[in-house]
Formats: C-alpha cells, structure tokens, sequence
C-alpha cells in the first residue's frame, strides 16, 4: 500500500479535527470510505468543506467533490493544489 501524500495527511487531520474526536486521522486514511460511514457527521463535512475552501481558496461542491478522502484530495488537484497550505 502506498503512503499517503502530504496532502492526504493533511486532509485527513482537518477531517480529524472537524469531526469532535469521532474520526482520527489515522483511521480516516486507513479506512476509504464515505466519511458518513466513518461517523463524520453532516454538519462535521460541512465544517471540513469551509476549513478547505478557506484553506486553499478553492469552492468545493458537496457532496460530489467531498464524500470521502480521495474524492475531495482529487477535487483540490484538479483546482491545482499539490500540497498543503
């Protein structure tokens, strides 16, 4: 399995920090799946999308670009981002 990218990482840890300690990041880059399924909970994904938009100036669309870990990594590549901020 290949090591996640620092992006990744990063992602992960907002994801972690959003959710009120329900999800760490470990267990989100371990797991791929929707973050609903991993106990992020609705309100939580929309804190992560206004923590990433601000993050790297980018609009997200949620659910279609942020329902999980790599869909939201690959949505933030297609708008340039490469790494963290």
């Amino acid at each position: 399995m290949n090591e996640p990218d620092e992006l990744t990482r990063f992602l992960a840890e907002l994801v972690a920090g959003v959710s009120d300690g329900e999800v760490t990041a470990a267990e989100v880059l371990a797991a791929p799946l929707p973050f609903s399924v991993l106990g992020v909970t609705s309100l939580a994904q929309l804190r992560l999308i206004d923590e990433v938009e601000r993050a790297f100036d980018v609009d997200i669309d949620f659910p279609e670009d942020a329902a999980d870990l790599r869909s939201l990594a690959v949505c933030l590549r297609r708008h340039g981002v490469q790494g963290p901020p």
